[in-house]
């Protein structure tokens, strides 16, 4: 077995664990928040994406705050971040299982859809920023919310209320090795900590509501029933 699956093999344990422990409290609901669900040090040292690892034409958004808002994508590593230090956002590597299919988030993203059963294929992205970034804002993502945070602090705000619903708001930190669960539809919003000052998260996106590029996973999941 090679070393990616061994890696993706270890993560996914620990968040299918999480799954089945929410699944069996009867909670698919609420968040569920598992501080230290991995070693804190063997997770700040998994090999990402990011920096000089960062492939060739990989997508990475700057965020928006706003539901209508439109993502920036510069479309050189120097143009992002010429942008960014025009204006400091929460830059978002997308779907990153898409460049490199033999890494383990890749790995651990395919292990999870099958044993979630998804129609659609489980996709993962990083979210990398700092204290005082522009974030998203509260919203609701079209998805579970699997997030692993991976290195640095992030503060999650989760609740109805932050919509305009009812009941209270839930005020979470998530460090290296947590896992944290968030409801389809959920609504949240995020901040990044002064101490440590960075946050570097891994979310996937389990049971996705399919969009326009869809069609073609969703037929092929009909035909294999």
């Amino acid at each position: 077995m090679s070393t990616q699956r061994l890696l993706a093999a270890r993560v996914v344990g620990a968040i299918w664990a999480v799954l089945a422990d929410a699944d069996a409290q009867a909670r698919p609901d609420q968040y569920v928040h598992y501080p230290g669900a991995l070693d804190p040090d063997w997770v700040q040292r998994l090999p990402v994406p990011i920096g000089e690892a960062q492939p060739p034409g990989a997508s990475v958004a700057l965020l928006e705050k706003g539901k209508d808002a439109e993502f920036e994508r510069p479309p050189t590593p120097s143009a992002l971040h010429a942008a960014y230090r025009a204006r400091p956002r929460t830059r978002v590597h997308e779907d990153i299982g898409r460049d490199d299919p033999d890494a383990w988030y890749s790995v651990a993203a395919g292990h999870l859809g099958r044993m979630a059963a998804c129609d659609l294929a489980v996709t993962a992205s990083l979210f990398c920023s700092r204290a005082g970034d522009v974030t998203f804002g509260a919203h609701v993502d079209a998805w579970v919310g699997v997030i692993l945070q991976l290195r640095g602090a992030k503060i999650w705000e989760i609740g109805e209320a932050l919509l305009g619903g009812d009941g209270p708001v839930a005020v979470v930190m998530t460090r290296p090795g947590d896992v944290l669960l968030i409801p389809k539809y959920m609504p949240h919003q995020v901040d990044t900590p002064r101490d440590p000052g960075t946050s570097l998260h891994l979310a996937f996106a389990v049971h996705r509501d399919p969009g326009p590029t869809d069609a073609g996973q969703l037929a092929g999941a009909a035909a294999r029933r």
